[in-house]
């Protein structure tokens, strides 16, 4: 088992931790999976909109529903039909996001700048484009093209 942050769907502010079974590749059969290590992991705007009871449904056979998404770890396995992702890869753009979208965040509810939420998108925006390129040049040398 393993712990997860999560959230029992229409019922306001219960986020708490949960224990979860270990995930494995192919877990979710017809998914196009990636099992990753979780370094780091942040909370954004859905997460607190879910645990504000705003949306979200539990899954089939639970009672709550696994949030925050947001996360920077190592690939430990891909599925066979995942042909851009490399094992032991490092997914890098979340790092970036996670700390500059709790300041976005942090200005608009802290001091009604409704601003700033955009503006640190647009900030991010060199670092995805930086980023996506990057990652399409190494599928490309790995393909051979």
């Amino acid at each position: 088992m393993v712990e997860a942050v999560a959230v029992f769907p229409g019922k306001k502010d219960s986020i708490h931790l949960t224990n979860v079974p270990e995930p494995r590749v192919g877990g979710v059969p017809g998914v196009r999976g990636v099992l990753a290590e979780v370094l780091h992991v942040g909370v954004n705007g859905a997460d607190k909109e879910i645990n504000g009871a705003e949306y979200g449904a539990a899954p089939p056979g639970y009672d709550f529903l696994v949030t925050v998404h947001e996360s920077f770890g190592r690939v430990l396995g891909v599925m066979p039909n995942v042909r851009d992702v490399q094992r032991a890869a490092i997914t890098w753009v979340c790092p970036y996001l996670s700390p500059a979208l709790p300041l976005g965040v942090g200005l608009h509810v802290a001091y009604g700048r409704w601003w700033a939420e955009p503006v640190v998108a647009l900030a991010m925006l060199p670092v995805l484009l930086w980023r996506g390129l990057e990652t399409l040049g190494e599928a490309g040398g790995r393909r051979g093209g």
